[in-house]
């Protein structure tokens, strides 16, 4: 088994949650609600996080490739490091 077929599983199954704790025709003893309900958020939470982070990995990669690219033009590197957020050393080991 694969990871995305470990994530498929999980996405489904905590989707299926989902519908059913807000679900109102749905009757749930109090724990056992609150129980899956957190279970239910720390996933939401966990997917958001991950999502979040591959935003940010995928932007650092831009700017990285931005910054090389400028760097190659000859822009002054002082430059390059106002415009990606990246510091000169980063842009110096380019």
């Amino acid at each position: 088994m694969t990871s995305e077929d470990i994530y498929e599983e999980y996405s489904n199954y905590y989707t299926n949650l989902g519908k059913k704790l807000f679900d109102e025709t749905v009757e749930w003893d109090e724990k056992e609600r609150e129980y899956y309900l957190k279970s239910y958020w720390d996933w939401c939470s966990l997917i958001e996080t991950a999502e979040l982070r591959g935003r940010e990995r995928a932007l650092k990669q831009s700017m990285i490739s931005i910054a090389r690219k400028s760097k190659q033009i000859g822009f002054p590197i002082a430059d390059i490091a106002k415009a990606t957020g990246l510091s000169e050393e980063e842009i110096q080991q380019l």
